[in-house]
């Protein structure tokens, strides 16, 4: 039989991880704009991840001016109040779910992805489409701090 001091200190206990993975949940939750435009040397990486199954890596050229006082170039990426940091990384992680790719096409032109299938199957085409297109697109990214202290930014949504 538990006695009604471990009784309290069982409910402390779980009050108390609410709490932290609340806190967590709300600090992870922070998301910033990235203003980025498609095609110069911009490129999408479709990989294995061990945490996610999928992961698509997108690499760009990272702007010096902030997106709201110069747009950013084919192949750039801007921040919506300033420019990229030194020690910023080039890249931002998007993982698609469930989403896999259905079919492709590859010859000597390159390799072309004609369908996708899965939970996030427009948004991973509309995301893929930006990245090889010369047009401006819109990010919502957060900073996500791994165990080793590197950092990534991992895409939260497409859009503003």
């Amino acid at each position: 039989m538990v006695s009604r001091r471990s009784q309290r200190l069982i409910v402390c206990l779980i009050i108390l991880s609410l709490v932290f993975l609340y806190a967590e949940t709300a600090t992870a939750s922070q998301s910033y704009p990235l203003v980025c435009r498609g095609g110069g040397g911009m490129i999408a990486k479709y990989q294995d991840d061990p945490r996610y199954g999928i992961s698509v890596v997108i690499f760009f050229n990272k702007s010096r001016s902030p997106a709201s006082t110069h747009m950013p170039g084919p192949g750039y990426c801007a921040w919506l109040d300033r420019g990229f940091l030194e020690e910023e990384r080039n890249k931002v992680i998007y993982h698609p779910g469930d989403t896999r790719i259905r079919e492709a096409e590859i010859s000597e032109a390159g390799i072309k992805i004609n369908s996708y299938r899965g939970n996030k199957a427009d948004e991973m085409d509309r995301l893929l489409r930006a990245v090889r297109h010369p047009d401006i697109f819109h990010l919502r990214v957060h900073r996500v701090k791994r165990s080793d202290g590197s950092n990534f930014n991992e895409i939260d949504r497409l859009g503003p």
